[in-house]
Formats: C-alpha cells, structure tokens, sequence
C-alpha cells in the first residue's frame, strides 16, 4: 500500500482492520470443485504451484498506521471470534447520507405528436399551393 494511501486514510481518519490468513512459510493454494473436493492446487503460467505466504509486517504496519487493528487467523481461523467482537463493539455512527431525486423525462410523445403536426401542416400548406396556380 502505498505512502499516499495510507495518508489519505490518516487524514479521513479511516482505521484499518487487518486480517492474516495462512503462514509465513507458505503454503499451496488449494482448488476445489463444486462439490467441495480439492482437485489440485493454483499454478502459474509455467506450471509450477503458486506457493502464498503470510506477510504479517506489512499488515501490521497498515494496522498500526491507521489506527486500526491486525488480527492473526493462522491456518486455523483462530482469532476470527476476537476480530467479530472487536468490530461489534465498535460504536456505531452514520457517516453520510444523500438523496438523489431522478426526474423520469416524458416529454417524447408530446414532442413526436407536435413533429407530427409540424410536418402535416407544411405538406398541406404545399399541397394547396399547387392546386391554386
């Protein structure tokens, strides 16, 4: 994330929740059918398997940056509960709340119709010409 990201949050007063899943020395990514079967594991463009490690540091920078929080879930998911209660033990606040009105434009027929009698109007007006001279 860069300097300018993590700026501009500071200054909005953002805070950032961090959550790491998996580990620092890495693991393969499974894939899984539909049915919920691992069928292998994600591959780069030459074939080899995509290896994902946990980079902690970086989390916890941002975390700490904003005044927010990091929260470890490991491989076990074991510090979800702690980051569900910490977020619902924040107050809660609105921030910001617009309204929109959106006109709904009709004025198509009325203008298709006044056309209509625009042209009608010219041809009689040339037609009658014609029959006098």
């Amino acid at each position: 994330m860069g300097d300018k990201v993590l700026k501009d949050l500071q200054q909005r007063g953002i805070k950032v929740f961090s959550v790491g899943i998996g580990s620092k020395e890495g693991a393969p990514i499974p894939i899984y059918e539909k049915g919920g079967r691992r069928v292998g594991y994600k591959k780069d463009t030459g074939g080899k398997v995509v290896i994902s490690k946990l980079r902690d540091d970086l989390l916890k920078e941002i975390a700490e940056k904003t005044n927010g929080y990091y929260f470890e879930a490991g491989i076990g998911m074991s510090e979800i509960g702690k980051f569900l209660s910490t977020v619902n033990s924040m107050k809660k606040r609105e921030l910001e709340t617009k309204r929109y009105t959106v006109y709904e434009e009709r004025f198509q027929f009325p203008l298709g119709i006044g056309i209509l009698f625009l042209l009608l109007s010219v041809f009689s007006s040339v037609k009658t010409k014609r029959g006098m001279i």
